[in-house]
């Protein structure tokens, strides 16, 4: 989310309160990173995770006018593997290595797994027991995580081992789970749409944010001219002033707003409900009136009126691309 986007947002009412905007427009389609999943206004939904660098990667493609490439759902720290089965059908694989002639280590659950689980169903199913053919053995089980990764070590004894050697490890130990892109359902500013692969949520989200970025921009301008215009107006006034072309001691106020207006000097509002006047000159500090409040004044309206220039000749899918920037540089400290 970016802040300069929070005052073009359409923000709800709730009897009188002004709420939550009707939707927010991040940088990114966040519902490829949050992975939504559950039920809700008639509809079930389920959308995996995919790595934010490869979203960054396909919209600027988008906006240089290439194919994006297809992505693979992805998860933060995951160790094992995710391999494409289908068009809607993606396999994660834990991880679980032989570590010498008598132990098997597993240093990742497959995805959707929860460690709690897995280890009842390792103490239920192998603890103890005996393969239905070859009568392999699980002897110990020792569980050794961290608060970022599992590890489970297991004391093969026996022949069990040789029996273990001839089959598929991560079968026999539950450590494959399929992930699905089949019903994936989000809302859209024209309703709630399906969609069959995130790349068509990514065409659909790029639309809406390169509007907005639009919109941010003629907000900026607006809000920049407006700067430019109070300081153009305070430098003329304490100009005027300070060499007494403009007298506003012990007049008659009606009299100096008709100078002010003489001199063309614009009244301005201080809020978008407030009516247009010449307060916010009037309300200047003394301090205002110096020599070097007059030379920051001109400093200031100058450094202004560079950044509206600089802004007017940058085009809305360039400021995209520096918040992409930031991003992906924000993102590059995390992983």
């Amino acid at each position: 989310m970016v802040v300069q986007d929070d005052a073009l947002l359409k923000y709800l009412d709730d009897d009188g309160t002004t709420i939550e905007p009707e939707f927010y427009v991040p940088i990114v389609p966040l519902a490829l990173v949050n992975a939504p999943s559950g039920i809700g206004t008639g509809w079930s939904t389920s959308v995996p995770p995919y790595n934010p660098l490869d979203i960054i990667d396909n919209i600027e493609r988008l906006m240089d006018g290439r194919e994006m490439k297809e992505m693979v759902p992805w998860v933060r720290g995951f160790k094992g593997t995710i391999t494409k089965v289908d068009e809607h059908t993606f396999m994660t694989e834990g991880v679980i290595e032989k570590v010498d002639a008598h132990t098997l280590r597993i240093t990742e659950l497959p995805l959707h797994t929860w460690t709690n689980a897995y280890k009842e169903f390792l103490e239920t199913k192998w603890l103890g027991s005996e393969l239905e053919a070859g009568k392999a053995r699980v002897r110990a089980l020792r569980a050794k995580h961290t608060e970022q990764s599992v590890e489970f070590e297991l004391d093969v004894r026996g022949g069990s081992m040789a029996v273990l050697d001839r089959r598929d490890l991560l079968k026999e130990f539950k450590l494959r789970s399929s992930i699905k892109t089949s019903n994936m359902v989000l809302f859209h500013p024209d309703g709630i749409r399906e969609y069959s692969s995130p790349l068509d949520i990514i065409r659909d989200f790029y639309p809406v944010r390169r509007e907005f970025y639009d919109k941010r921009k003629a907000h900026l301008e607006q809000l920049l001219s407006r700067e430019i215009r109070v300081l153009q107006n305070r430098f003329r006034f304490c100009d005027l002033v300070s060499n007494a072309k403009l007298l506003v001691i012990n007049r008659p106020k009606a009299d100096v707003l008709a100078d002010l207006a003489a001199c063309g000097i614009e009244p301005l509002a201080s809020g978008a409900d407030d009516v247009a006047s010449f307060e916010y000159l009037l309300n200047s500090p003394i301090s205002s009136l110096t020599r070097e409040r007059l030379e920051r004044l001109g400093n200031d309206k100058n450094a202004k009126e560079k950044e509206l220039k600089e802004l007017q000749q940058t085009s809305a899918v360039s400021m995209w691309r520096e918040d992409l920037k930031a991003l992906r540089k924000a993102l590059g400290k995390l992983f």
